[in-house]
């Protein structure tokens, strides 16, 4: 009797015991959880204590670093400390891509990048990065219109001069682009799968030696920027055939879309902002509130509709519905046309 009451009270004592544990472990669960919600918080509240590096993946003095630089410019007054651009060239934005996707989830550096260079990457090669999952997306900047556009001594006048003369010559007629896998490529390529006709691609190391070889006549047409040849077009170097959005470009108010000769046409390059993957939610939502408040100044909004771009800002889903989307376009149209980097 005496050892079962012993037994008994030994029991009693050790779920005592083991209560007193699982309560305690419960309790600094729930410390750690409280822990790391205030962490997130406080990140939120003290953000940013010290200047934010904004990559640019490109050189400088291009039409995304001068974008970039605008919008880093006017963010640094909302969020009280400086927001520097640093150029990252390389490997077709590779690089500087990479260079963000492994750099500390704090918001103390984030990317300003265009795509479809973005997503196309992984269909062109194998990056150290995947677009969908190593980064945590912010906003859609602006997105911007190409055009198409003639050599001043070509026989093309229209969009439709191009497709019946390429109809009647396949492959005949050239177009410069700035380098294969791009978005004016890649819209190049579209427009001939859309409109029944074939051209041949001239992949260039950039736009402008795209545009000199238009103007030179080493190619038929260029595909490029609308800021760097609507000047070129306005003083009659070149004849503009389309532009690529589905809506005409307050850059080049007169030319019509390519979707008004190629029904259902209608390609955009789009401008976003991203942080590694694993940023706190209240710093990339202070990111943001930034950069929508930077929307808002008239000097911006002048600076972008003088360059044709349309301001574009997202929420976070959305944006990430955009990659995933052009993800799956952009990767069935290379692999259809079997496009190596």
């Amino acid at each position: 009797m005496q050892s079962d009451a012993r037994s008994s009270a030994y029991q009693t004592t050790l779920g005592h015991r083991r209560g007193i544990v699982w309560h305690a472990a419960a309790l600094l669960s729930f410390a750690s959880l409280f822990a790391v919600g205030s962490a997130f918080a406080q990140a939120g509240e003290d953000f940013p204590t010290r200047p934010v590096q904004m990559v640019v993946p490109l050189a400088p003095g291009g039409g995304t670093d001068v974008m970039g630089r605008r919008i880093a410019a006017e963010m640094a007054k909302k969020l009280g400390q400086n927001v520097y651009v640093e150029n990252r060239p390389g490997a077709n934005s590779i690089v500087g891509t990479d260079f963000v996707a492994k750099s500390e989830p704090d918001g103390y550096t984030i990317l300003f990048v265009a795509h479809p260079p973005f997503v196309v990457a992984p269909h062109m090669g194998n990056p150290p990065y995947n677009p969908l999952t190593d980064f945590a997306p912010i906003t859609v900047v602006h997105r911007a219109e190409n055009v198409l556009a003639a050599s001043a001594d070509s026989p093309i006048n229209t969009l439709q001069d191009l497709i019946d003369l390429s109809v009647a010559e396949p492959g005949k007629f050239t177009y410069g682009t700035s380098g294969i896998g791009g978005a004016t490529h890649l819209q190049g390529e579209l427009l001939q799968q859309m409109g029944g006709f074939t051209m041949t691609h001239v992949p260039y190391q950039g736009t402008a030696p795209a545009i000199t070889g238009a103007l030179s006549g080493e190619v038929d047409l260029v595909f490029g920027g609308i800021p760097a040849i609507a000047p070129l077009i306005e003083s009659g170097q070149l004849k503009a055939l389309g532009v690529t959005g589905a809506d005409r470009s307050s850059g080049l108010p007169d030319v019509p879309t390519i979707g008004e000769t190629v029904t259902g046409y209608a390609n955009t390059s789009w401008f976003g902002l991203y942080a590694p993957a694993g940023t706190p939610r209240p710093v990339v939502d202070k990111i943001r509130t930034a950069v929508l408040e930077a929307m808002k100044e008239p000097s911006i909004i002048e600076a972008f509709k003088s360059d044709g771009a349309r301001l574009s800002p997202t929420t976070p889903e959305e944006l990430q519905k955009i990659i995933e989307d052009e993800y799956t376009l952009y990767g069935e149209l290379i692999k259809s046309l079997d496009i190596k980097p």
